[in-house]
C-alpha cells in the first residue's frame, strides 16, 4: 500500500508557530480530519497546542493551532463579531489556510 501525505496541516501549522506566529486556524473539508489531525499533533509534540471545532463540539479552541471545517470558518466570520478582534487586525498574528 502507498501512501502520500504532503504534511501541510501536520508540519506547516507548527512551522509557522516556530516563526511566531501567535495563532494559525487551518480548514478541513471534514469534520473527521479536524480532531483527529489535532489529536495527532498533540500526541507527536506531547503538548495541547492544537484545538479543534466542528459544528456541535470543540476541543481546546484557546490554542495556537486551531482546525475549523471549512463551514464553521465561515459561520464564525458572519456570526462572531470577536472572531477577529482589533489586536489581531494590527499584529498579523493569524495565518489561515
Amino acid at each position: 500500500m502507498i501512501s502520500f501525505v504532503s504534511g501541510k496541516s501536520t508540519l506547516l501549522s507548527p512551522l509557522l508557530i516556530a516563526e511566531g506566529y501567535d495563532n494559525v486556524i487551518i480548514t478541513q473539508p471534514r469534520r473527521l480530519p479536524c480532531n483527529m489531525i489535532s489529536e495527532r499533533l498533540n500526541s507527536t509534540i506531547y503538548s495541547d497546542l492544537s484545538g479543534w471545532a466542528i459544528n456541535g463540539a470543540e476541543s481546546n479552541v484557546k490554542a495556537k493551532m486551531v482546525f475549523l471545517t471549512d463551514g464553521l470558518l465561515r459561520e464564525r466570520f458572519m456570526n462572531d463579531t470577536n472572531f477577529i478582534t482589533e489586536e489581531i487586525k494590527l499584529n498579523k498574528s493569524v495565518v489561515f489556510y
